[in-house]
Parts: structure tokens; C-alpha cells; sequence
């Protein structure tokens, strides 16, 4: 029986250094024997050297150490095993650095930990730590009281004073005092070894808690990261082992190698030779005799034994009993095959018309693609509708031709009294639905038909959920379309609360930004207005068309706010564009608002492609929000 372990790492560089020098070292072999007899090794080395080259120092301790631990004769001691291998990294590093004749000055501080069955053995040299959490508890794993120094050195660090440096290291002195703690473990206990600044810059109370609520990876990355910004100096490395399970192993305790034995100055009775050759075993003569340098009479001798062994009984069981017939194989394999060609008919015959039936879209529904926009805009301008610009119409009727002196007698008489016709105003309507709910539109659509026949409405079906309804309307320079579209916001709201039992948020719109896949989020400094004049605001919405997981909500946080040519930016929605694969990024505006669009992009980094169409008056936003 072997815990299962999940591991996790970090190291963090100083400020001033261009490599990390110290190393995490870990070995779990993959032989079931060896796994069971050694267990698995875990270990930090916190180099230091001349010339910043303590990672030489502390990739000579991690190799030395792991090579020893798990190559070495087996003594059938954990600790002493862990304590042998520590002090042959010691004599490599010093002898490395008797043979520079002090040009390196190699030291390393290491702690190791091994988990062996239900047992955690700790050995340390220098000034790295040791933590165990359990129940809850965070612990250190230091010495008993005995030990002087580690336990005088574990009692600086919880008064806050920080020393990097301890004579007990590995390189400087063939003669290395090593500490050894042993602990029972258990499920979901977590290991935690650390280098000296790690254990000096946060608390215990903060290593408990992010052991405890992140991920072994996460909790290590984020307590080298605080560590390196109180000591910017020092490199900080950090490793967690949480135990997740318990790993059963299956092989025989007898494939176990033998523990290192003492000779036995007793001889052992010699055995005896044979061999086997198609059944017969030949065995050599029982009288004792060393065998002759002849190949003859090396021949002879195993010949000997012939005929007292018999051969052995290769059947065992009788000639006449022979093995049933697999029927249910037999029944079994072509009814798999008949089921299966029946699957495979079925979903020929009748799944593309059920495809078709589900993808198609209704009736007065289309689905937001760029291939449907490019239609819509083509559609637009071939008609008699002028640019988004500006959508006053006037309407003309065309009459019957008449009698040319009744038509002028009548406009003599009619020219005083009649006042001329007001121009009709056209509104483009887009209505989004993004609930993925059926037939949500339905209601909708009638009362829209029955407020305003004359406008030009366009419903959509969102390929992606939107989670809040409202009502956008484009603020235009028209003055005539912002006298009447009160009036269309106001029918359009208490249409939709009919519809569906609820009253969705109404705001205006400038500017409709668009992120594709080009776009990189940029550097904004915070210039934040609290109150302003409603009136004078710029209102925006931020389309994610990328397939960046919640970039227009990260720009929407970034942008909400922001204080823009003395006015203020605010962010009325944002959401999934029709797709996720524009290739660039741009801001839609009305024509009369692109300096003001390529002004705020160069203010805040933003795209500055500007175009004008197509551009909707008004967009009836349904979300999931609604009831059916």
C-alpha cells in the first residue's frame, strides 16, 4: 500500500538575477517493488555561490542525492538511507570545491522529505523548512528539543527576523550535522517545504489558509510571488504535496530484493546442477564431485540422472472430454453486428431531416451571421431607404393620371387650405433574442406589428445566451427622429413588459466596439468620474468577437467610468457578437461621431477601424431573464 500524491511547485527569481538558483528535485519510481521499498522523494536545494552560480551547487546536491537514495544497497532504513545520501551531496560539493581552490565557494541549504507507506521522513541541512497540515493544523516539522540549532533558528523566524545565512550547509565542511523528524500522515494531509524567505515573509496563518483553498500549484505560485516582493533580493521556491488516496500495489513480497546482509562465513552446501531439454531434466551425478574442464565429461556427468526423472504430464485432462461451443458467442457477435446495422439505417434514413427540422430558422427569423449582414446591407441599398444616417422617408404615392385642367382647378382651390404632408419617420428595429428559449418571440412580434407598421424590423435568433434584457436606442443628430422616438421607446417597453410579464432597462447608444481576434487588452490608467451630466455622457457597448473567454466583460470593468474628453464613458452592455471569428476589431458609429470615435481609440488603445453600417435605431435585447 502507497499514498497517491499531488504535487505542485514554484520558484520566483529576485529582482536582481537573472537565473533561479535554487531546484526541486522529486522521484517516484515506476517499478511497483522499488515504489513499495522506497518510497518517493521530495526535496528543495537552495544553492549559493560565487558569481551566481549556486544553481551548479544546487543541481550537484538534487542528482547526488536522488541517485544515492534510490541506486544504493538497500539497508532496510529510510532515514538512514536519507541520511547517507545528503552527506554524499556534501562530499561531492566539497570536493568540488577543494578542486577550484576557492574559486566557487559552493554551499546549498536542502531539506528532504520521503513518504514511505504511511510515514513522512524528514531530513534537513541549512535554513529550508518543513510544514505538515493536519486536521486543519499547520505544523513545523522540526527536531526534538535536543537539537539546538534548528529548533533556535525555527523560534527567529516566528519572532520576524530574517537570516539568510547558516553555517550548517553542504560544501563548506566534510563534518554536516544533518536533522532527521519522522511523522504518521494520513489522508488529505499536505506537505509543505519552502526556502528561508518563504518561511520569513508570510505568516503561518496566510500558508494554512492558501494551502488549504488552492490548488497545490496555485498555493505555491502565489507564496513565492509574495515572498519575492517583500525580499526582492532572494529567489523563492516552494513545494506542496497534498495526499489524495491510498494506490494499491500488486506484486509478490518474494520479487522483494534481499536487505543488505552480513556474510555468512559458513559455507553453503553447493548446489547441484541440471538442465532441462524437451521435457527430460538431466541432472548432474549426487556424489559431489567438481566437474572436468572436458565438455565430454561435462556431458556425461548430467546424463547420469537421466533415467531416475520422469518426464512430466504436459495434459490434464482426459482425451475424451472435449470444451463446449461458445454459443453465446455465437449468437452473441452477429446480433452485435444486426444491431448495429440497424443503427447506422436508422441514422441515415432519418437523422438529416431531423437536423434539417432543428437548424432551420422560423418563420420572420434569421441567425446572425456575417453572410446575413452583407445580404441585409445589400438589400438596404438597393432600395429607395437612404443611409443609416438618416432615415426620414417621405412617402409617396403614385395616382391614376387625370384630366390636366381638373388637376390644376383643383390646386388653385386646395393650395391655401391643405398644409403639406409631414414626412413619415422609419425607424430600424433589430430585435436580438439571446434567451434560447422556444417560441419567445412569438407575443412579442404581434404587439411590435400593432404599435409601428411603418418600421423596418429585423429579429434575429443569438446563437449565444444573453443574460439581461433591455432596450438600446442610437442617439442620432436627427433632430426629428429624437422628437419621436420617445414615443417608439415607450410602445416598444410596454410591448415587451405584455410579453413577458417584465420591464426591461431602456438606454441610449454611441458606440458599438467590437473586439476580434487581433485585439490585445491595453494599459488604461484609472481616471474615474463618479457624477456627471446624463446628458452629456457617451454611452457604449463592448461585443466579444473572439473566442477569449470574458474579454468584453474585462473590458467593460476597465472602460466603465472612465473620465473621456471631460465627459464620462459608460458602458451600457456587453455580450457574445453574432460570432467569434472576426478577424479585427472596429467601433460602429454613426458617420457624425467618428472623430469622436477615433479620438476615444487613440484616448484608451482602442481598434480604430470606424465604420457606419449597418447601424439599427433601435435593439430589443431579450434575455434569459424572461419567462416563457
Amino acid at each position: 500500500m502507497i499514498f497517491s500524491l499531488e504535487f505542485g511547485r514554484h520558484s520566483a527569481a529576485g529582482t536582481d538575477r537573472e537565473i533561479v538558483e535554487d531546484a526541486v528535485g522529486y522521484f517516484s519510481p515506476k517499478d511497483d517493488v522499488k515504489l513499495a521499498q522506497r518510497g518517493q522523494l521530495f526535496m528543495i536545494a537552495d544553492g549559493s555561490g560565487l558569481a551566481h552560480q549556486g544553481d551548479i551547487a544546487s543541481q550537484i546536491v538534487i542528482k547526488t542525492v536522488i541517485h544515492e537514495y534510490f541506486e544504493a544497497t538497500w539497508l532496510d532504513d529510510v532515514e538512514q538511507m536519507l541520511h547517507n545520501a545528503i552527506q554524499k551531496a556534501n562530499d561531492a560539493l566539497y570536493r568540488q570545491n577543494v578542486d577550484s581552490e576557492g574559486q566557487s565557494a559552493l554551499s546549498c541549504a536542502v531539506v528532504c522529505v520521503v513518504v514511505h507507506e504511511d510515514t513522512l521522513f524528514v531530513a534537513r541541512a541549512g535554513n529550508c523548512h518543513a510544514f505538515l497540515v493536519s486536521n486543519n493544523r499547520l505544523a513545523e516539522l522540526v527536531p526534538p528539543s535536543g537539537d539546538s540549532t534548528a529548533s533556535a533558528l525555527s523560534q527567529r523566524i516566528h519572532e520576524g527576523v530574517f537570516e539568510s545565512e547558516n553555517d550548517n550547509v553542504l560544501g563548506l565542511d566534510p563534518q554536516l550535522e544533518i536533522f532527521h523528524v519522522r511523522r504518521h500522515i494520513q489522508l488529505k494531509d499536505i506537505v509543505f517545504l519552502c526556502t528561508h524567505n518563504v518561511a520569513a515573509a508570510v505568516s503561518e496563518d496566510e500558508i494554512s489558509m492558501m494551502l488549504t483553498s488552492a490548488e497545490p500549484v496555485a498555493a505555491c505560485e502565489t507564496l513565492t510571488l509574495d515572498t519575492v516582493m517583500k525580499f526582492p533580493e532572494q529567489d523563492a521556491t516552494a513545494v506542496a504535496i497534498r495526499v489524495k488516496g491510498i494506490k494499491r500495489l500488486a506484486f509478490d513480497e518474494s520479487e522483494m530484493p534481499p536487505v543488505l546482509q552480513p556474510p555468512d562465513e559458513t559455507e553453503s552446501e553447493p548446489r547441484k546442477r541440471e538442465i532441462v531439454i524437451k521435457g527430460v531434466r538431466y541432472r548432474e551425478s549426487l556424489d559431489g564431485d567438481p566437474l572436468k574442464s572436458s565438455e565430454e565429461d561435462d556431458l556425461k556427468r548430467f546424463t547420469r540422472g537421466r533415467e531416475r526423472v520422469s518426464r512430466p504430464l504436459k495434459r490434464t485432462t482426459a482425451k475424451t472430454q472435449r470444451t463446449p461451443l461458445p454459443w453465446g458467442k455465437i449468437i452473441g457477435i452477429p446480433l452485435l453486428f444486426a444491431v448495429l446495422a440497424l443503427a447506422g439505417y436508422g441514422g441515415y434514413k432519418y437523422i438529416p431531416d431531423l437536423w434539417n427540422s432543428l437548424t432551420a430558422p422560423k418563420e420572420n427569423v434569421q441567425i446572425i451571421t456575417a453572410d446575413s449582414l452583407r445580404e441585409m446591407k445589400q438589400t438596404l441599398e438597393n432600395q429607395t431607404i437612404p443611409a443609416a444616417d438618416s432615415l426620414s422617408l417621405p412617402v409617396t404615392v403614385q395616382k391614376p393620371a387625370e384630366d390636366t385642367t381638373a388637376i390644376a382647378a383643383a390646386s388653385d382651390t386646395s393650395t391655401k387650405q391643405i398644409a403639406p404632408a409631414q414626412p413619415v419617420v422609419i425607424f430600424k428595429v433589430a430585435v436580438i433574442d439571446g434567451s434560447l428559449k422556444q417560441n419567445s418571440i412569438n407575443k412579442l412580434k404581434n404587439k411590435i406589428s400593432a404599435i409601428a407598421g411603418s418600421d423596418k424590423v429585423t429579429y434575429f435568433k443569438s446563437k449565444f445566451r444573453i443574460k439581461t434584457s433591455k432596450i438600446l436606442w442610437r442617439k442620432s443628430s436627427d433632430m426629428q427622429k429624437l422628437k419621436i422616438v420617445t414615443n417608439r421607446l415607450l410602445g416598444y417597453g410596454n410591448s415587451f413588459e405584455q410579453a413577458f410579464n417584465k420591464k426591461p432597462e431602456i438606454y441610449p447608444l454611441d458606440f458599438s466596439l467590437v473586439l476580434g481576434a487581433d485585439f490585445k487588452v491595453p494599459t488604461i490608467r484609472d481616471r474615474y468620474m463618479e457624477l456627471t451630466n446624463e446628458k452629456n455622457d457617451y454611452y457604449l457597448e463592448i461585443l466579444n468577437g473572439s473566442k477569449v473567454s470574458g474579454l468584453a466583460r474585462k473590458m467593460s470593468n476597465m472602460l466603465h467610468h472612465q473620465k473621456f474628453d471631460d465627459k464620462r464613458l459608460v458602458v451600457v452592455d456587453y455580450r457574445n457578437a453574432d460570432k467569434l471569428t472576426y478577424a479585427k476589431s472596429f467601433i460602429k458609429c454613426e458617420s457624425s461621431k467618428n472623430d469622436v470615435a477615433l479620438k476615444m481609440a487613440k484616448n484608451f488603445n482602442l481598434p480604430s477601424l470606424v465604420t457606419n453600417t449597418p447601424l439599427y435605431d433601435i435593439k430589443i435585447i431579450i434575455g434569459t431573464d424572461i419567462q416563457k
